[in-house]
């Protein structure tokens, strides 16, 4: 599969590749400005920074480098980035992880508490609520407070602004502290006697530790969707002197998390904020639909709008694929053979689930003789000569593709909401929207007229064709 390997940096990054300060800092962007690379690209500054220090004191320990991506599958294309970024003949460790899988290997794989049995005691106990709240609200809900309060720090919840959780269902303080005392603490109760640990609670462990690992240089990449728990935990682990690196935006923040800075004790001002404005990733007609996505949108700190008019240049206009969803893959099967070059071109299969869903195309696929390869949960970034993906939507943050094809957009796979600030209807755009974004050079959408989701007819008319297959 192809992987951007070694990018010659803009006027614009170069301005903050010169930069080398020790501590936190945050490099924000829109989709496609190129943060990622830009923090990668910057360990061989930082790591000569480091050589320095260590010649002048006669350290000759090596350089301890950390990056943490979100999911495995952006942790395999990182790993590549990151290999053909730093130097091969310094003392040096680089690790490249996912924040769950290094927390679990230093705390020695404690149990961890299922998603159906959270589920299970939220429905249960969902029953004694004053005022009827959606399971799948609570769910969401209940994962946002521990992640961003910790098992440790709930009376705050009570009265924080509940940032990127949209104005509907509304939870007013009686609501919150039965939230807090009649789902949480059973639901903490619970897996405490069962001696398993919530995710939430591994971070507040990580926390606990002695700092004895002391990174020198931190990445943290898609932090927006990292929690303020698993923050502080990286944060206790940290070297004395250090640069940490925060590649956020939150208008892709597509979990139930959030954070502010102040909470995960970061100071953030001019002298260690970086921002992004250029597009280097897609044409101007594929950031103009996933613009027109998200604007609106509340805007939470750290959020960038897609940027359109300084995109990398002028494309197909995306299309809207409308017709069964046979006949949507057929017609990406047909393009694939006519217009992509698979020899020096990538193309994505997104999907809002993974698993059966991909049954039908994987068949279809193979039997128009294209290969593929299935890229969700990967743990290494695929080898070889096979340049179709399959991925969930959740798995393609933070990666990117020539040709993205996001099929089967059906009334089933995306949630209903009840209003324009619904919680749902929030995380729901901005998915869309960074799927999108993933694409370099082409999208197709793909719909059922009778059976699409109501998300469809928030695309922003004249951002895309519509094609009836």
């Amino acid at each position: 599969m192809l992987c951007l390997k070694k990018v010659k940096p803009s006027p614009e990054q170069l301005k903050i590749l010169s930069r080398s300060n020790s501590g936190p800092e945050v490099l924000r962007g829109a989709a496609g400005s190129g943060k990622t690379t830009t923090a990668i690209i910057r360990l061989r500054s930082h790591i000569g920074r480091f050589i320095g220090k260590r010649q002048r004191e006669n350290n000759y320990n090596p350089i301890k480098v950390a990056v943490f991506t979100f999911n495995r599958t952006l942790k395999g294309y990182v790993e590549q980035l990151v290999s053909h970024n730093t130097p091969e003949d310094v003392p040096i460790e680089v690790t490249v992880t996912t924040h769950g899988k290094w927390a679990k290997e230093i705390l020695g794989s404690p149990q961890i508490a299922s998603d159906k049995v959270r589920e299970r005691i939220i429905a249960e106990n969902s029953r004694k609520l004053s005022k009827a709240l959606p399971l799948e609200f609570l769910n969401s809900e209940v994962e946002y407070i521990l992640n961003r309060f910790g098992s440790l720090g709930l009376d705050e919840y009570l009265t924080c602004h509940r940032d990127g959780r949209g104005g509907a269902p509304r939870v007013d303080r009686s609501a919150r502290e039965e939230i807090v005392e009649l789902i949480i603490r059973p639901y903490l109760d619970s897996i405490l006697e069962s001696g398993s640990l919530d995710w939430s609670q591994i971070s507040e462990r990580v926390q606990e530790m002695d700092n004895s690992l002391e990174f020198d240089i931190v990445i943290v990449d898609e932090a927006q969707d990292f929690s303020a728990v698993q923050i502080k935990s990286i944060m206790r682990h940290v070297a004395h002197d250090y640069v940490v690196t925060f590649v956020l935006d939150t208008a892709q923040r597509i979990y139930a998390r959030g954070f502010t800075w102040k909470e995960v004790g970061i100071s953030v001002g001019p002298g260690n904020s970086f921002q992004l404005s250029r597009n280097y990733r897609n044409t101007k007609e594929i950031a103009e639909m996933a613009k027109g996505l998200i604007e609106g949108l509340p805007a939470e700190e750290d959020f960038s709008l897609p940027t359109s008019d300084v995109a990398q240049g002028s494309g197909m206009v995306p299309r809207l694929l409308n017709g069964k969803f046979s006949s949507q893959v057929q017609f990406a099967i047909d393009y694939i053979q006519r217009e992509v070059d698979l020899s020096s071109e990538s193309v994505a299969f997104v999907h809002r689930k993974g698993g059966r869903w991909f049954d039908y195309l994987k068949s279809k696929l193979s039997q128009a003789g294209l290969d593929w390869e299935i890229m969700t949960r990967r743990e290494c970034w695929p080898e070889g000569d096979c340049n179709i993906g399959l991925l969930t939507m959740h798995s393609s943050k933070g990666l990117e593709f020539d040709h993205v094809f996001l099929l089967g957009i059906s009334s089933d796979l995306f949630n209903d909401w009840d209003s324009d600030d619904d919680h749902r209807l929030i995380e729901n755009r901005k998915l869309l929207a960074m799927s999108i974004g993933r694409a370099v050079k082409t999208v197709h959408l793909g719909a059922k007229r009778d059976d699409s989701s109501e998300i469809v007819g928030l695309l922003k008319e004249g951002t895309f064709e519509l094609i009836d297959l």
